[in-house]
């Protein structure tokens, strides 16, 4: 197992023995900034939050200046701040950032700590745990991120060079198989497939399923060994009732079969519309174990027969896949 770090154990700073005496001694190693700016920080009333987030094993909190794209090791102490020694904070008058760490930081370190490298030990602000679960069952750690496209005047950021070059090159060089035999080009690596629409579809309650839209909103996906496929769907919802409840779910129609689903309950005696009253997203995991072959998957909907008048109203939706041979 390798444990999630901290400043203190990803720079060697053992010898220093507050966050203070650390950003003194780096903003001092690295002369980039005046000793003064960095003092006028330490006695102004910090403002500002910066959300951390974990890069290769290590909690990291990236300078929000994007003309800067310097990062720094967060300090393990109840106040967590952040001061960058490239640019002094300068898009933030010179004052401290706070650095907020999720209330469920412990989880999130026991999901990443399972894992085999430290290339894997990744966590972004709004992935939940429930996805790192579902990435862990299907051996699923990284991805191949298709880089953006810039243009004149734009800076390339830290973020961005470790997303797009290092991430990249790390997948590439881990996760990348080739078949068996030589030279065949056959390539069993990670796919990711995607459809994105804007739904146009009123349905009325009902206790069959029903797709969410069969022409626009499903996804095929080609298997060429038997493989994990991890899904996400997520869609934009308007119910029109006040009590009941409506199931969404993911179905692969070649099987067929029900890979995932999730249920929204509205009820009127527990104080009003619990989630998404009127309008609001739900999202949708799902996974399985399939054989080699191609797949259709689609968004499929039903409400219980309690509220007959029920209506529910789909706007845009999006179905991510992610397939990793066995």
């Amino acid at each position: 197992m390798l444990p999630i770090m901290w400043a203190r154990e990803a720079v060697g700073s053992d010898a220093l023995p507050d966050w203070v005496s650390f950003i003194t001694s780096w903003t001092s190693g690295l002369n980039k900034v005046a000793p003064e700016t960095l003092a006028r920080a330490l006695l102004l009333e910090p403002q500002g939050e910066i959300r951390a987030r974990v890069d290769q094993g290590v909690w990291i909190a990236y300078c929000p200046n994007q003309f800067c794209g310097g990062a720094e090791a967060v300090w393990d102490e109840p106040a967590k701040l952040f001061f960058c020694p490239y640019c002094g904070n300068i898009n933030n008058d010179g004052r401290l950032y706070r650095i907020t760490i999720p209330i469920i930081w412990r989880v999130i370190e026991q999901l990443l700590e399972v894992r085999p490298a430290r290339m894997f030990q990744n966590w972004e602000p709004g992935k939940s745990r429930h996805v790192l679960a579902l990435e862990n069952e299907a051996g699923f750690h990284r991805s191949y991120t298709i880089p953006k496209t810039y243009y004149t005047g734009n800076v390339l950021t830290a973020p961005e060079l470790n997303t797009y070059q290092r991430d990249n090159i790390s997948f590439l060089g881990s996760s990348h198989a080739h078949a068996a035999t030589a030279g065949d080009g056959a390539d069993l690596g990670l796919d990711s497939y995607e459809v994105t629409d804007d739904i146009d579809v009123i349905g009325y309650g009902g206790i069959a399923f029903a797709d969410i839209d069969a022409v626009n909103f499903t996804l095929d996906i080609v298997l060429r060994a038997e493989s994990y496929v991890l899904v996400l769907m997520s869609c934009n919802v308007q119910i029109t009732t006040d009590t009941g409840w409506v199931e969404v779910k993911i179905r692969d129609n070649t099987t067929p079969q029900d890979i995932g689903s999730i249920e929204h309950r509205m009820d009127a005696s527990r104080g009003g519309l619990e989630q998404m009253h009127p309008r609001g997203d739900l999202v949708v995991p799902g996974r399985a174990l399939l054989a080699a072959g191609t797949y259709t998957l689609t968004g499929q909907w039903q409400v219980d027969n309690v509220a007959p008048a029920t209506t529910v109203d789909f706007y845009t939706g999006t179905i991510i896949a992610w397939v990793l041979p066995r």
